[in-house]
């Protein structure tokens, strides 16, 4: 925000303009038209110029503001590509590592839900470590940047909801391949590997 201070027109060192704020009922198409009309019969000779709405210029003095959102927003969902990248690579080299005790595990029996039911159990896992290390983070951060916060609420339990829901969905569609290579690994196969 700029600083602002309103004086009188004569006491301003060098005064060249006026700003005016109309309030009006009309649709501001049918105002300026009225006010360019009311200025003219005032004086000819007054030029009138940047005329706009209040909308207007509330969206000029938050574009700085909304830039930085914007960007923040995005990457925010670029880390969070990044992250299921990372956790996707992860499960695939813990499935193929375990490929030998996985066909172990399907010739001694088990189903292929048994299968996936240990991958995604390992999903949940480091899904829940990193909900549990991010919600008291996200409260300290939102204290600090407390007075940049307009009309949120520090605790916000839609926003919290919403980041676990995207950690748990993250976490689901990452393991979701390697799951489904450990329970379509053939036993024998499996085996004769190592």
């Amino acid at each position: 925000m700029r600083a602002t201070s309103y004086t009188l027109f004569v006491q301003a060192e060098k005064p060249n303009s006026l700003r005016f704020y109309v309030r009006t009922w009309q649709p501001p198409e049918a105002a300026a038209n009225s006010i360019r009309a009311a200025i003219a019969n005032i004086d000819t000779k007054l030029v009138m110029s940047n005329l706009g709405t209040m909308a207007e210029d509330i969206d000029d003095d938050l574009l700085t503001e909304r830039t930085v959102a914007l960007l923040a927003m995005t990457f925010g969902i670029l880390a969070t590509i990044l992250a299921g990248i990372g956790l996707y690579g992860i499960l695939a080299y813990s499935t193929a590592q375990r490929t030998r005790e996985i066909g172990i595990r399907m010739a001694l029996g088990a189903q292929r839900g048994t299968v996936v039911g240990l991958i995604v159990r390992e999903v949940l896992l480091l899904a829940g470590g990193a909900i549990a290390a991010t919600i008291p983070l996200a409260i300290l951060g939102s204290r600090l940047v407390r007075s940049q916060l307009f009309g949120v609420s520090i605790a916000d339990p839609a926003v919290y909801g919403a980041a676990i829901l995207v950690i748990c969905l993250v976490a689901a569609l990452a393991g979701f391949i390697p799951a489904r290579r450990a329970a379509s690994v053939n036993p024998v196969e499996a085996l004769r590997a190592e």
